[in-house]
């Protein structure tokens, strides 16, 4: 057994890791944005869907009831195919998929494993949340598109055992966001082109409106999340354990998962394969939701470690 002692020291060891890890994030996100956001997703999408779903939904995962995954599959399958069908024809409904998945996080929640008041408030906030979505579909989807990148930040200090390390990359992260925010990083934002993709075009979809100002800094900070959102996947949130499966598994997923997006890469445009892998893959936002809801409803706490 570690001493006291010896396990904060290897708490606050980890922390820095993670620390250091986030400043790097920081500074590459900075320096390039339009690289981070048409590569990464290109070279660790993929990846970070898997591991997120082997979190969310695998052996000892988040999502610990098959009643939860049973009641929100035929609403979040449905998702899946009209994005699948968006994406090939055009005629996205936002709408529908805001209503779909509301009906899938309702459902979440009346059937977590907490008491009946605790379900029924949770589902309340649902419904509300789902109403107000419904009537701005629109700026819904844009803060769905930022909020998400939140939600494995989330859970690491919801689930951590190590709080202090969660912590420290939190605050750090909040830091450099705020720093860029109130414009003390503008000197150092990268401005550079990428396969057609240009800082004020990324800020055209990610900041409709922001202005020339607030556009830019809006599209950096997108960047450090994305970057952060990956990280936190991929790494401090380490898979659940299982016979065979190791760090060995996590890189080979790592180097392996991105190949059929670069060979498609290589025939249609760069940004067109992007664009489809984020179109499709979003739908594993929606599972990282169930597992929010059903963590609120379900008054129980599960644990992953963090490993910067």
């Amino acid at each position: 057994m570690m001493l006291p002692a010896l396990a904060g020291a290897a708490t606050t060891l980890r922390g820095a890791r993670g620390v250091v890890v986030a400043l790097a994030l920081a500074a590459l996100a900075l320096a390039a944005p339009i690289a981070v956001l048409v590569v990464a997703p290109l070279l660790l999408g993929l990846p970070h869907v898997a591991a997120s779903a082997r979190i969310v939904l695998g052996d000892r995962g988040l999502v610990r009831h098959a009643r939860t995954v049973l009641v929100a599959l035929g609403p979040l399958a449905l998702i899946a195919v009209g994005r699948a069908h968006a994406t090939w024809s055009g005629g996205a409904a936002p709408w529908l998929e805001l209503g779909l998945a509301g009906l899938a996080l309702l459902a979440t929640a009346l059937v977590a494993a907490g008491g009946w008041a605790r379900r029924l408030g949770v589902a309340g906030v649902v419904v509300a949340v789902t109403a107000l979505a419904l009537r701005w579909p629109g700026p819904a989807m844009l803060g769905l598109l930022h909020g998400h990148n939140l939600v494995a930040l989330g859970l690491l200090v919801a689930c951590a055992r190590d709080r202090r390390g969660a912590g420290l990359i939190v605050v750090v992260v909040g830091l450099v966001l705020a720093a860029i925010g109130l414009g003390l990083l503008d000197h150092a934002l990268g401005d550079g082109r990428l396969a057609g993709l240009s800082l004020e075009g990324a800020a055209a979809v990610l900041a409709p409106g922001a202005g020339a100002a607030w556009g830019p800094r809006i599209v950096v900070g997108y960047a450090l999340l994305q970057l952060v959102h990956y990280a936190a996947w991929l790494g401090w949130l380490a898979p659940p354990p299982a016979p065979g499966l190791g760090l060995r598994w996590r890189w080979q997923l790592v180097l392996a998962a991105p190949l059929p997006l670069l060979v498609l890469g290589g025939v249609a445009p760069t940004l067109v394969t992007r664009d489809a892998y984020l179109a499709l893959a979003f739908v594993h936002v929606w599972w990282e939701l169930v597992a929010v809801v059903d963590r609120l409803a379900g008054a129980r706490r599960s644990h992953v470690t963090i490993r910067p």
